[in-house]
């Protein structure tokens, strides 16, 4: 059976937000140390420390933002303990071991100016206080005669930082401080009261959590407002390292729950003055084998690259909603896009369905008509074979197919709106769902009667680019 697709083309949406291809980074496992940092002199290092193999694998990919220093750790960090020359040495109260602080604020944002990633600082909130975020802020972004513009210029930076988004917290209804949301509300309206008076062009990220949170802490800001341009939510996907059939349709099945999260979610922020968005803070699939232990480390394989791409479907779909995601984690930890051992590393099969569908970024959203699709059953939801997003660029169409199912569809891709001048694919595959190796290969796509015609293999994610006429 043949699965036809209509692109409604005369039906633009929403801009598909290059933030969307967000990631994150804390210091937790061998995520920094070990990931990203080598330090100055070790094998692999550059000649600022990062390590050489992971900047350059990060860099060809280009991700769009990069979330620091947490995550837990980030509500026990505090920022002066890790510029200048005297760093402390502290525990790592979540995650075990020590911090050094030999990754600070300059090391990290001197690394997003490398691999070209918008910086997201996460503001401590759980240990630190209001001006200790205030002078955070001022040695990121403040000119001098400011104090803490003259102490960055002192070590080594003149120009401010760029950064416009920073988080309220994380977590701080569990490991950022086990708070109510009242009063998480209550320091929310503190702090950016504050920073707003004094940084008015930042964006300013509150933690969200489940509905019956976010409805309280709403509610708490209907009664008296806070200057916030955000709520935040996190999506993981629990799962079995070694899945099963069952365990792998679940995996694709927990998008209806995703999805109504962040519908209620956003019916409740649109309550709230100003024009708030969404942000996926953390997302990715969680192995039960990941644990404190061992640095949350998981291998990656084909199984986790198609649900994060069913993920990053479902967001780019909302994107009207979301202004931002972040999968978890960058290197090493949970769903990284590089694995690294010192001076060695490679990219996970992740790593290539972000290379693909940043394809879509600054499309706008077209709707697609399906015309016998066929229906995957996985739990209570039916996940609809392939998966489709199209965006629009100029006169280029980007379409991804996902088909997370064991068996060939075949599609007929076809414009309602004008007819195809070319088109070319390429597509994501693997030996197996525990494949640790994947191929990006050219899938063959005919051209008849200006309609696209192309088989999606089992397990596969395709991305099919259209030139119309």
């Amino acid at each position: 059976m043949e699965t036809r697709l209509t692109i409604v083309t005369e039906l633009a949406g929403a801009e598909v937000s290059g933030l969307i291809f967000g990631h994150f980074a804390e210091h937790l496992g061998r995520s920094i140390y070990g990931g990203i940092w080598l330090g100055r002199g070790s094998e692999g290092a550059d000649e600022k420390g990062y390590n050489a193999r992971v900047k350059e694998l990060l860099r060809d990919l280009g991700p769009e933002v990069l979330r620091w220093p947490g995550g837990c750790f980030g509500d026990q960090y505090h920022w002066e303990e890790g510029v200048g020359k005297n760093r402390r040495v502290r525990r790592n109260i979540w995650w075990g071991g020590y911090e050094l602080h030999e990754f600070g604020t300059d090391e990290f944002l001197g690394y997003c100016e490398e691999i070209g990633a918008e910086p997201y600082i996460c503001l401590n909130l759980g240990t630190g206080t209001v001006r200790e975020a205030l002078d955070w802020m001022e040695y990121v972004l403040g000119e001098r005669p400011l104090s803490y513009a003259e102490r960055r210029a002192e070590n080594g930076r003149e120009e401010p930082y760029k950064v416009r988004y920073w988080g309220l917290g994380n977590e701080t209804w569990g490991c950022g401080g086990n708070m109510r949301p009242e009063y998480y509300a209550d320091l929310v309206r503190q702090y950016s009261n504050f920073i707003k008076a004094t940084f008015p062009d930042v964006k300013l990220v509150a933690v969200g959590h489940t509905t019956d949170w976010n409805r309280r802490f709403v509610a708490s800001l209907l009664e008296r407002p806070a200057r916030i341009d955000a709520l935040s939510v996190h999506q993981y996907t629990g799962a079995k390292e070694d899945w099963d059939e069952e365990d792998y349709r679940r995996c694709f099945g927990s998008r209806a729950r995703k999805e109504r999260q962040i519908s209620e979610a956003w019916g409740l922020i649109t309550a709230l003055p100003g024009k708030l968005k969404l942000v996926v803070d953390e997302w990715g699939v969680w192995y039960d084998t990941a644990r404190r232990e061992n640095g949350l480390l998981q291998r990656g394989h084909l199984k986790d690259a198609l649900s994060a791409a069913s993920d990053l479907h479902l967001y780019m779909r909302h994107a009207d909603k979301i202004e931002m995601a972040n999968i978890a984690q960058t290197v090493n930890v949970l769903h990284s896009v590089v694995l690294a051992e010192g001076p060695k590393a490679k990219p996970t099969p992740t790593y290539f369905v972000f290379k693909m569908l940043k394809g879509h970024k600054g499309g706008r959203l077209l709707p697609v008509v399906p015309e016998g699709e066929r229906k995957w059953p996985v739990g209570e939801y039916l996940y609809p074979l392939p998966d489709v997003v199209a965006t629009v660029k100029g006169n280029e169409i980007s379409t991804s197919l996902l088909n997370p199912s064991e068996e060939d569809i075949k599609v007929e891709l076809s414009l309602s709106g004008g007819d195809m001048g070319s088109a070319e694919a390429v597509a994501l595959v693997g030996s197996d769902l525990q494949a640790e190796d994947v191929e990006l290969v050219p899938a063959e796509v005919s051209l008849e009667d200006g309609r696209a015609k192309l088989k999606l293999g089992p397990a596969s994610l395709t991305m099919v680019r259209i030139e119309r006429r």
